[in-house]
């Protein structure tokens, strides 16, 4: 150690220089070096205090891009759909009447329409026919490869996320189109049924939020039929497995649906037209009425028409629209379609059980009839022109209609051979005991 003064050296526990008396400051010995660690581990400092770290895993900032194809793809496949269908049907009817072709109406009113199946009329919210056509252009959109490359691979939270990333992606141009295209005061089409409202109010809120939960049940209900998957495993819950008469009894429920609803739309368009051509009018208007009447009762509001003449054919007709003296006589046929539609699905419900007794046929027929309450309960939240005068009907006739459904069910019992024979037997009781005959 030496003076830092002079530089002359120092004797351990000196306090001053002996050459020139200046303080010697005690010095620190430096610390010292860590030695070499051959190991490959990498020393982290440690966190400062009152720091969180939060981890997240890497497809919360990814899969925009397969969410955005999907996205596009069933916003354009959508849009096309209606532009197809309405153009068309503006262009005929122009070209039958002939009258000078409007390209601003052949080309507004479709995209008009394909806005209003997002829930931006006031009032209205989504219905029936407008979220069919939604779901549909995303089963289109989910055909498209490497889309659901995130929903068949990841964890549930994950598949969730890509479905709300969609479902945004997919309602940001939609919500666009409604503020831009604002058609306030202009008729929607030219509805024979009366059933469709006019745009009294169109709220551009409405369109994102109403569109936003209509695309989220529609990207996973094709991203579930594009993996193979139920809804309730692609959500996260796991494989559920309901009892086999109950889900035979679904399937049964789903056919009868499905059987009464396209019947009853044709009887009512098929009828509809024969009591036009019933009227002597000149074969343009004719032809003018069946293109109006396929676009506009079927097309645009095939379903929400079906279902309100489900719910009157299945009361037979007792009050409402369909109620009056002077409905058509073949209306009635609306209610043997029902009938009819019920024992099938009682059939296809026993079919699908493999029943081992005739009891479980009918257990499993009988069971249409709630589930097909359950269907109609729901599809008629979204149903327009009635509103709550359809809801509860919908609930429960169709569980009357369930003896119909029993019937099919004891149909296929019978056709399989688990009916042998029906057998009535009459017994009375007595609280006398049995007396003995003489000679007995």
């Amino acid at each position: 150690m030496k003076c830092s003064n002079c530089g002359t050296p120092a004797e351990p526990g000196d306090r001053f220089c002996a050459n020139c008396g200046h303080p010697i400051a005690a010095e620190v010995p430096p610390a010292p070096k860590p030695e070499a660690d051959d190991s490959t581990t990498i020393a982290r400092p440690a966190p400062a205090p009152n720091v969180v770290v939060v981890s997240m895993p890497d497809w919360v900032a990814g899969d925009w891009a397969p969410a955005g194809v999907l996205a596009l793809s069933a916003f354009i496949a959508g849009l096309l759909i209606q532009l197809v269908v309405g153009g068309l049907f503006l262009l005929f009817i122009q070209l039958l009447v002939d009258a000078p072709v409007s390209w601003n109406d052949t080309l507004r009113t479709p995209v008009d329409m394909f806005i209003s199946f997002h829930g931006p009329i006031d009032g209205l919210g989504l219905w029936a026919t407008g979220v069919f056509w939604i779901f549909f252009g995303f089963r289109l959109a989910s055909r498209v490869p490497g889309v659901d490359g995130p929903a068949s691979q990841g964890s549930p939270a994950r598949r969730l996320a890509f479905v709300a990333k969609t479902a945004l992606l997919y309602i940001i141009p939609v919500t666009v189109l409604a503020a831009v295209l604002d058609p306030t005061g202009r008729p929607a089409i030219d509805d024979p049924f009366g059933t469709l409202p006019f745009f009294f109010s169109w709220s551009v809120a409405a369109t994102f939020f109403l569109g936003l939960i209509a695309a989220i049940g529609a990207t996973i209900w094709a991203l579930s039929k594009r993996t193979e998957q139920t809804l309730w495993s692609f959500a996260g819950g796991g494989r559920f497995d309901p009892p086999r008469l109950l889900r035979a009894a679904g399937s049964g429920a789903m056919s009868t649906a499905r059987v009464a609803l396209i019947w009853l739309l044709v009887l009512l368009v098929l009828g509809t037209f024969l009591e036009a051509l019933s009227e002597d009018s000149p074969t343009s208007e004719l032809f003018v009425f069946l293109i109006s009447l396929l676009v506009a009762a079927v097309l645009w509001a095939g379903l929400d028409i079906a279902m309100i003449f489900f719910v009157f054919a299945s009361r037979f007709f007792a009050g409402g629209a369909f109620g009056s003296s002077d409905m058509p006589g073949w209306m009635w046929i609306g209610t043997a379609i029902v009938g009819l539609a019920f024992v099938f699905g009682g059939m296809k419900a026993a079919r699908s059980a493999q029943p081992r007794t005739a009891a479980e046929a009918v257990g499993a027929g009988f069971l249409v009839g709630p589930l097909v309450g359950l269907i109609m309960f729901v599809l008629s939240w979204f149903v327009i022109g009635i509103g709550e005068e359809l809801t509860a009907p919908a609930l429960g006739l169709p569980i009357l209609w369930s003896v119909a459904s029993a019937i099919g069910g004891l149909v296929h019992a019978n056709r399989v051979g688990l009916v042998s024979g029906v057998s009535v037997e009459f017994r009375t009781t007595s609280n006398q005991p049995p007396t003995s005959e003489p000679g007995e």
